[in-house]
C-alpha cells in the first residue's frame, strides 16, 4: 500500500528577503541587510499583513521561515515576529516550525534562542563541503563552519535538514561522491539535493556566457542525479521527491510536502506565494514596494490566478509524478492509460501503476518533467 501523507492542514510561509551577500547563481528577490532599520520596517509590514489575513485561515500545522536568510535577523526582531505569529495565528499543537539557516550564522547561543522561539526543524544551507566550490558558488561560509554548524544543531536536538547543490561548473563525480558520503555520515534527518540552476542575469550566468565557466552537460547532470539516488538510498534514505530524501517517513519535510499535494499554503511577505485550493496569488517581489503597499493600506498582491478543473489536473500530474506517491489514475480520462505513449513509458520502466496511482520509477524520476508532459498530452489536456 502507498502511504499517503496524513497532514492536510494548511501551511504558513513567511519570507525574509535579506542576505549578507548574494550567491553567484541566485536570482531570488533579496535585499541588502546592512541597514537594520530596513529589516525592522519590513517585519512591521509582515506583522501587519499577517494580522490582516491569517485569522481567516484554518489552523496551520507547519510554519516555515524562508528567504533570503532568516538567520541574519537579530534575535530580538525574530522573537518579535514569532510572538506576533503566536498571538494572532491559529497553530496546531504538533506544529512543524522550520527556519532556513546559513552555516555562518550558527552558534550555540543562536540555536538555543531559535529553539526557545519554537523552531524545531532547521534547514541548513550547506551546498558543498569543498571550500573551492563554496567560493565558486559565492557562499559566505567555509566547509569547516558548515561541519561545526551541523554539530551544534545536532547537539541541541533539533531536526536537521541539509541542502546541497550538484552540477555546478567544474564539479566531478568523485567530488560529489565525497560530499554525499561525508554528509550522509553525519546522519542528518533530511537531505535536499538540488540540481544547479543558474538564473539569467546572475554573476555566474555572465561567467558562463563569457566562457570563463563551463556548465555541466545534461548527461553529466543525469549521472550526478543517479549517483545521488544510489548513494543515499543505500544509506537508508527514502527518496520521496525528486530532490528530497528523508531518514525515515517521520522526517519528511511536512511543509514542503504540502506544495506537491496542492495543500493550501498562506505566504506572507515580499515575493511570497499563496494557494487556497482553487486560487494562487503572489506578493510584490521588491521588499520596499511590499512594505509601502502595506503601510498605505494597499494590497501587496501583484498577480492572481484562478484554476479550473483542467488546470488542477495538470498541476496534480506535474507535481505528483515528482514524488514517490505519483497521482491517482482517475486524473486521466477513460482510455488514456492505454495510449501508446503512456504504454511506451511503462514498457521502458519509467512509470508503473500501483494501488490506483501512477508513479515514476527510480529511472523515471530522472525524467519526471518529460513524463508529465507526455502524460498530459496523451490525456488531451493540452
Amino acid at each position: 500500500m502507498i502511504d499517503i501523507p496524513e497532514s492536510f492542514a494548511p501551511g504558513l510561509y513567511i519570507h525574509i528577503p535579506f542576505c549578507r551577500s548574494r550567491c553567484r547563481y541566485c536570482g531570488f528577490p533579496t535585499s541588502d541587510q546592512s541597514d537594520t532599520g530596513r529589516i525592522s520596517r519590513y517585519l512591521d509590514a509582515v506583522i501587519m499583513e499577517l494580522h490582516g489575513v491569517a485569522p481567516g485561515w484554518n489552523r496551520f500545522d507547519s510554519l516555515y521561515l524562508g528567504g533570503g536568510t532568516p538567520s541574519i535577523v537579530s534575535l530580538p526582531e525574530l522573537e518579535r515576529l514569532v510572538e506576533s505569529v503566536n498571538r494572532h495565528v491559529k497553530l496546531a499543537m504538533n506544529l512543524e516550525f522550520t527556519m532556513e539557516v546559513n552555516a555562518g550564522d550558527v552558534s550555540r547561543e543562536s540555536v538555543a534562542a531559535w529553539t526557545s522561539f519554537g523552531v524545531n526543524r532547521i534547514s541548513l544551507g550547506v551546498q558543498a563541503l569543498d571550500d573551492r566550490a563554496l567560493h565558486l558558488l559565492g557562499r559566505r561560509h567555509t566547509s569547516a563552519q558548515a561541519l561545526e554548524a551541523v554539530a551544534i544543531i545536532q547537539e541541541a536536538g533539533v531536526a536537521l535538514g541539509i541542502d546541497l547543490i550538484f552540477g555546478y561548473p567544474g564539479q566531478t563525480q568523485s567530488d560529489w561522491v565525497r560530499t554525499l558520503d561525508h554528509v550522509a555520515s553525519l546522519h542528518p534527518d533530511h537531505l535536499s539535493c538540488y540540481q544547479m540552476t543558474v538564473e539569467t542575469g546572475t554573476e555566474m550566468a555572465q561567467q558562463i556566457t563569457s566562457g570563463e565557466l563551463i556548465p555541466a552537460t545534461q548527461d553529466q547532470e543525469a549521472s550526478l542525479f543517479r549517483i545521488t539516488h544510489d548513494h543515499l538510498t543505500r544509506r537508508g534514505y527514502d527518496h520521496y521527491e525528486i530532490s528530497n530524501y528523508a531518514a525515515d517517513a517521520g522526517r519528511m519535510a511536512r511543509h514542503n510536502t504540502k506544495y506537491w499535494f496542492r495543500i493550501p499554503v498562506l505566504g506572507i511577505g515580499a515575493a511570497a506565494h499563496s494557494f487556497d485550493g482553487r486560487r494562487r496569488w503572489c506578493n510584490a517581489p521588491n521588499a520596499e514596494s511590499y512594505w509601502l503597499d502595506i503601510e498605505s493600506g494597499r494590497s501587496p498582491i501583484v498577480n492572481t490566478e484562478s484554476l479550473n478543473t483542467v488546470d488542477e489536473t495538470i498541476e496534480s500530474i506535474f507535481l505528483g509524478i515528482r514524488t514517490r506517491w505519483g497521482f491517482p489514475c482517475d486524473r486521466l480520462p477513460p482510455g488514456a492509460g492505454s495510449d501508446g505513449r503512456i504504454r511506451a513509458m511503462r514498457d521502458a520502466g519509467w512509470i508503473r501503476e500501483d494501488h490506483g496511482r501512477i508513479t515514476a520509477t527510480d529511472e523515471g524520476f530522472a525524467v519526471a518533467d518529460a513524463i508529465a508532459e507526455v502524460i498530459i498530452a496523451a490525456a488531451g489536456y493540452v
